[in-house]
């Protein structure tokens, strides 16, 4: 799916939309009108679509940006402040016009993109206005040569600075594809966090016993469990339960660093075991989110073809369009009729037999 294609509006959202494109609006009202509709139809104008582009750019942009301030040779460069300023800039107007022409506020609010974009743009303006006021002196040759009045104030400052690599999340507000990915995953929870428990339980139970298949004898000199390897006396790689559930969590999930790796039989033998559950362990979520996401993608295909074809039938036949909501209501009643005589069909199958008999 495209960028410019959107999920399936919330019922509020469509709503509006529907008494935007009907009602009698004042100047100001039309205004706010088009400019929701460059937002959350981006599709629908070339106004939209450009808008949309510049702002997936800018996010990319932003992003790359933000990475190249950290090598060494360009760190000390000061275009980068001026290129923080600038996309900050076009982010708080993008979201003050979200704001502006938004239905509900509240409701706003309460959307998960709405608190990435407050974290995104609060923390820089809160460092950028604390600087003019003089609360924050900054070397210039150094990124974290900070001293601020406030206080722990820095610290905070220092820890809000990583919430930048966030804004590439927004990318998720403006591609279907993503968005049905996190719907997939809000469906698959229960069966997530069943698998998760239960390799909660495996890694805990694998991890114990391969600590108590490697962990030796223990030396009382040098306070260490020892093992013995061709002849050879050695520390053990797994020294407690927890050396041995970040070896099983490295080997459960084909990592494999080789930083701890078994030497007996019996560790082997386990960790054999434990390869194979683990590639199992990894198999059953994917399904479940994969088969999650084709349903979804299904549904949202067709309430796209749905949305094509109202467009075009209201465009050139609106009388046509109210017959055909007409024709789904009666279709659906037909079908929850059908449905209440398939239910009672049984008990009226008795009944006929027993007033036969008699």
């Amino acid at each position: 799916m495209s960028f410019a294609q959107v999920s399936k509006e919330p019922p509020n959202i469509t709503k509006y939309i529907e008494q935007l494109a009907t009602d009698d609006l004042t100047k100001h009202q039309t205004l706010r009108r088009r400019v929701f509709l460059l937002f959350h139809r981006p599709s629908d104008s070339y106004l939209g679509l450009a808008i949309l582009s510049c702002t997936i750019v800018v996010i990319f942009a932003s992003v790359v940006s933000l990475c190249l301030s950290t090598l060494p040779s360009l760190r000390k460069k000061s275009i980068w402040d001026s290129m923080e300023l600038a996309f900050i800039t076009y982010f708080s107007i993008e979201f003050l016009l979200r704001l502006w022409s938004s239905p509900s506020i509240s409701q706003m609010f309460q959307q998960f993109l709405t608190v990435v974009d407050l974290v995104v743009i609060g923390p820089f303006w809160i460092e950028f206005f604390l600087k003019l006021s003089g609360g924050i002196k900054c070397q210039k040759d150094s990124e974290d040569g900070c001293q601020s009045s406030y206080g722990g104030l820095t610290v905070g400052l220092r820890m809000l600075r990583l919430l930048r690599v966030f804004r590439i999340i927004r990318v998720g507000r403006y591609s279907s594809g993503l968005q049905n990915v996190i719907l997939a995953l809000k469906m698959s929870l229960p069966i997530l966090w069943i698998i998760f428990v239960y390799m909660i339980m495996l890694v805990c139970f694998f991890g114990y016993f391969i600590f108590l298949a490697e962990r030796g004898n223990w030396n009382s000199e040098i306070q260490k469990w020892e093992i013995v390897v061709d002849s050879v006396t050695q520390p053990s790689s797994f020294q407690n339960a927890f050396d041995g559930i970040w070896f099983v969590v490295t080997s459960m999930t084909t990592v494999g660093y080789g930083d701890k790796f078994p030497l007996t039989g019996l560790g082997k033998a386990l960790t054999s075991a434990l390869i194979v559950v683990g590639v199992l362990g990894i198999a059953f979520p994917t399904s479940a989110v994969g088969a999650a996401y084709i349903q979804i993608h299904a549904t949202t295909e067709q309430d796209e073809t749905q949305e094509e074809v109202k467009t075009e039938v209201v465009g050139h036949r609106p009388e046509l369009w109210e017959l055909c909501k007409e024709y789904t209501e009666m279709r659906t009643i037909a079908l929850e009729v059908s449905d209440l005589i398939s239910q009672y069909d049984p008990i009226v199958r008795v009944f006929d037999d027993g007033q036969q008999s008699k």
